[in-house]
């Protein structure tokens, strides 16, 4: 998937010679605020800026970002905010134009939907003594399959886990180990209440 699916176009805006006090209420709640002049994009003012660069205007706290292109991969964004340290950036057209920006929480959710595959059981419904045989190793097919990809959504958070930035980034690999879990939990149930 590419950044250009999670660009955020909705975004709150300020003049870059606003105060920062006048802002520092949106921008605590949004987490980071576009800077513009006019049309003209100066760039995005997140909450760490405020803190490193104690400055009366807005735009004397702005500190320069890395955008990336609207055809980047997911991967290739989180790359760069995990190095920066960002919890946002702005995302540029091929011709550098500002298209609007994206989120850590956005692409870590996105990453986490994308690697868990929909967990479905299907099984033939075997009866009688002749089909024990099958029935087992139907049972033993069947568990291996569902349960490998939950397994790999548990393996992977797990390791974006160890290398988390910050705690929201935290919260979202264990939810989907958490769900991971239940949808494991779930299928070695349907399975045993199907075949015992």
């Amino acid at each position: 998937m590419k950044a250009s699916a999670l660009i955020n176009r909705v975004e709150a805006i300020v003049d870059p010679y606003d105060s920062v006090a006048s802002v520092e209420r949106e921008l605590m709640s949004l987490g980071y605020l576009v800077v513009k002049d006019g049309p003209s994009f100066l760039g995005i003012l997140v909450q760490s800026d405020v803190i490193e660069m104690a400055h009366s205007l807005v735009i004397d706290c702005v500190t320069p970002k890395p955008s990336i292109r609207d055809d980047a991969g997911l991967e290739e964004a989180l790359g760069v905010m995990r190095a920066r340290r960002l919890p946002y950036l702005p995302v540029v057209n091929g011709g550098g134009d500002y298209m609007g920006s994206v989120g850590l929480d956005a692409i870590l959710g996105e990453l986490v939907s994308m690697r868990r595959a929909p967990v479905a059981v299907s099984v033939a419904n075997v009866i009688g003594p002749d089909s024990a045989e099958e029935c087992k190793q139907a049972f033993i097919a069947q568990l291996t399959h569902h349960v490998k990809n939950p397994l790999q959504v548990i393996m992977s958070s797990a390791s974006l886990l160890r290398a988390a930035c910050d705690e929201s980034e935290r919260s979202i690999l264990l939810d989907s180990i958490a769900t991971s879990v239940e949808d494991i939990d779930a299928v070695i149930d349907g399975l045993v209440a199907r075949y015992f």
